[in-house]
């Protein structure tokens, strides 16, 4: 079993503990003791393990960034901050101006000293704590120093929706960086689907081979979040983690191309080997049975 919103989701995963403080600089404020406290009450179980995640260079004091990393590291937590999401968070950064400042103004909470320095600063955190995550990431240029072992998470649609676009995907991955899918929220995606978002990246035409962007969306994730050895990918001694998918008409020489191009929803989500969705048909589709699997309302969608 497991505990909190996601501690019962997926061969592994991760529930973190978003916060932000001082935001727009501001004063610096006390180590929340919660934190601690929500680390203490929260041992890793066998699917999900916390995380901490101060949310953003704009409503994160650069003091609590220490702070977060340094907990990260006793507790083992991996680390995720979204950064470099908008043009108008690097003119911030930089400039110490631009639409963010009277928004901060009117909280009460700017003070330009509390900022980080730059983009570099935040993702310096990666050199000091593992695993890091770094969010978004829609206007990192090309040659930005993401730390080794770090992973930069792209939310395709969110970043399409908000007229963020995209970062330079394929140089990063053509650079070793390692690269994952996410969602974001339904604040700004249709759907928390996983596979939606990486079929949105195939019909983009990214010069990417649909094998890894594939890989983005199972193995790197797990790679992110310290899983890999457990789940990720179809493999001798890993959890029997996989959706189920049909592909219509005759096969491609791609396979990847297959099912990357097609729009078909998943038939069947099996975790640790057990068939979770659809729970109503899961005894039909055990040893020996036999037959078409009955039809299925559609799975919730961050199951897949």
């Amino acid at each position: 079993g497991g505990w909190g919103p996601r501690g019962a989701g997926a061969g592994g995963g991760a529930c973190f503990l978003g916060g932000g403080g001082g935001g727009g600089g501001g004063r610096p404020p006390p180590p929340p003791p919660a934190t601690q406290e929500w680390l203490a009450c929260h041992a890793a179980t066998a699917n999900c393990r916390p995380g901490l995640s101060p949310h953003a260079p704009y409503s994160v004091h650069r003091s609590l960034f220490a702070q977060a990393v340094d907990w990260a590291r006793r507790w083992h937590a991996p680390l995720a901050v979204h950064l470099a999401e908008s043009a108008a968070e690097l003119e911030l950064l930089t400039h110490r101006s631009g639409s963010f400042v009277p928004f901060l103004q009117e909280l009460g909470v700017w003070e330009p000293s509390g900022l980080v320095a730059d983009v570099d600063e935040v993702q310096r955190l990666g050199y000091q704590t593992q695993p890091a995550l770094f969010i978004h990431g829609n206007r990192l240029p090309a040659e930005a120093a993401i730390p080794p072992g770090s992973t930069l998470v792209c939310c395709p649609r969110t970043s399409e929706a908000l007229g963020h676009g995209l970062p330079p995907l394929a140089a990063f991955h053509d650079r070793g960086v390692r690269i994952a899918l996410g969602t974001d929220s339904l604040a700004s995606s249709p759907s928390l689907s996983v596979l939606d978002e990486v079929r949105y990246l195939f019909r983009r035409g990214l010069h990417v081979a649909p094998a890894t962007l594939l890989r983005w969306a199972t193995l790197s994730g797990a790679e992110a979040l310290g899983w890999q050895e457990e789940t990720g990918s179809l493999e001798p001694g890993k959890s029997a983690d996989l959706v189920v998918v049909p592909l219509p008409g005759p096969p491609v020489a791609d396979p990847y191309e297959w099912l990357l191009g097609s729009t078909q929803a998943p038939a069947c989500v099996v975790i640790r080997g057990a068939v979770v969705w659809p729970v109503a048909t899961a005894e039909g589709l055990g040893e020996g049975s036999s037959g078409p699997m009955p039809a299925a309302p559609p799975p919730p969608a961050d199951l897949y």
